[in-house]
């Protein structure tokens, strides 16, 4: 079974190697880890999948798409009633092109699935991101305008084009102090929160995929990407589950390939809480984000004390005995991310020793009735996840 402090270690030597020269990681990883092979295999296992970019569902298909296409095909002139301006992006299940309505003077992103005919199951999954896409409708989730096929039968899906920043590049050149870091936060929670009211598990959420649009005023930000999302109480197609996830943000038990439930995406929330606060991603130092010397600045109507309780508990690594009640202090609790001046005194002190960390685990079962009490007129919560 899975300990907090496996889990951890495991992380630590991920994020220790990632960096390192390919032929050089090994020896590092005997360095880190000793002779726990397994351990290694595995850390080896999350580096292999961290090194593909896109991360795509079947490799192998992928991989013999790329052989025999050399090239991806030359972009086409029109799509539907849209004009093909230039590529946005590339990714394991196509290409997403700029297009230019004019009768309705609008730029939108149109994603092609290309290879259709080499992977029966890419065909599979597109069809069901465009299914779960058209099924959400929320401000945070970037929305699907149209769908259909082009004339050789490649499907492909109109959403709205979001111009802007991934969310750790957006905190960081516009040097957001926590206050908009955990409004941005709570805006993600609402956005997931909604998705799992209607069934759908997002199961890759990072900071690439949560955009934060360009333009005056507070920031917001846009989840993307259901590409390898899930809706319960349905069946995966065969082989979907194969490297569907991004390492550095993935649950346990996505890298044991065990069942998702919403607490994979609780985890995922977790990690990026963890990042937004720190500065950087957990594993790498500290387990808490209060003793990151990169740890970002400003007030909340939460400690650093009760911020440490929230992420420790939602990046647990077993599902039942941490991160549930996390899910509920995440996506419930989300307004006590409120702003407002912090507590200050000793709460902001990260925990030392057994009796502090139990007063951390009492301070996050603690912290959301207190700031609903001081948040007044605050932002309010989404509501519970079950």
């Amino acid at each position: 079974m899975m300990t907090d402090s496996s889990w951890a270690r495991l992380q630590q030597a991920f994020e220790e190697t990632r960096d390192l020269p390919r032929d050089e990681r090994h020896a590092r990883l005997v360095d880190l880890l000793g002779e726990d092979l397994a351990a290694i295999e595995r850390v080896e296992a999350m580096l292999q999948a961290d090194a593909i970019e896109e991360l795509p569902i079947d490799r192998r298909l992928h991989t013999l798409a790329e052989e025999l296409l050399e090239t991806e095909p030359a972009p086409p002139e029109w799509i539907g009633s849209y004009r093909i301006v230039g590529r946005l992006g590339r990714g394991g299940m196509g290409v997403v092109y700029r297009g230019v309505r004019q009768d309705l003077d609008r730029e939108d992103a149109i994603k092609v699935l290309h290879g259709t005919s080499l992977s029966p199951l890419l065909r599979e999954l597109f069809d069901r991101e465009r299914r779960l896409l058209a099924s959400l409708r929320h401000p945070s989730i970037a929305p699907l305008h149209d769908a259909g096929t082009l004339e050789d039968g490649t499907p492909y899906f109109v959403m709205e084009k979001v111009e802007g920043l991934a969310l750790d590049a957006a905190c960081e050149q516009r040097r957001l102090p926590l206050e908009s870091r955990l409004r941005l936060f709570l805006q993600i929670c609402g956005a997931v929160q909604y998705a799992h009211a209607r069934g759908v598990i997002h199961r890759d959420l990072k900071p690439s995929n949560l955009m934060v649009p360009d333009g005056d005023g507070a920031p917001t930000v846009k989840l993307l990407d259901f590409g390898v999302a899930h809706r319960l109480g349905t069946d995966s197609p065969e082989g979907a589950s194969i490297a569907a996830f991004t390492p550095a943000y993935a649950a346990p038990e996505q890298a044991d390939g065990d069942l998702t439930t919403v607490l994979t995406d609780v985890y995922s929330l977790g990690v990026i809480l963890f990042e937004l606060l720190a500065r950087r991603r957990p594993g790498a130092g500290s387990d808490r984000p209060s003793a990151s010397d990169r740890r970002v600045t400003g007030g909340s109507k939460l400690s650093w004390l009760e911020l440490d309780a929230i992420c420790a508990r939602a990046t647990a690594p077993t599902r039942d005995a941490g991160r549930r009640p996390a899910g509920d202090r995440i996506e419930n609790g989300a307004a006590a991310l409120a702003p407002g001046a912090t507590g200050g005194g000793r709460d902001d002190l990260p925990a030392r020793d057994p009796r502090a960390r139990g007063r951390q685990r009492r301070a996050a079962d603690t912290a959301l009735p207190r700031v609903r009490r001081e948040s007044g007129r605050g932002l309010q919560p989404p509501g519970p996840l079950r």
